[in-house]
């Protein structure tokens, strides 16, 4: 969400939408709830993931992600910058 919210600014300089942050907490929170209180679980079918495979693949995930981003925005702002 982050990375695609602006096209050119780094999102180390773009303005912070509360909103954006917000929406990202309580997805987190209702995907927990979903997976880990026991009477939920078993009504939409869900299993107890370990928590090593839950944060380590996505951590690593996430930070490639925004590190390719932030490589392509400093690409497309230096050829805009050329073509001008």
């Amino acid at each position: 969400m982050f990375c695609a919210k602006a096209r050119i600014k780094s999102i180390f300089t773009t303005d912070k939408n509360i909103l954006i942050f917000i929406g990202i907490i309580i997805e987190c929170v209702l995907g927990a709830i979903l997976t880990y209180i026991p009477g939920i679980n078993k009504a939409v079918g869900y299993r107890p993931i370990p928590i090593y495979f839950f944060i380590a693949p996505g951590a690593v995930f996430a930070i490639l992600m925004i590190i390719l981003e932030e490589f392509r925005k400093i690409i497309t702002r230096k050829l805009m910058k050329n073509k001008n």
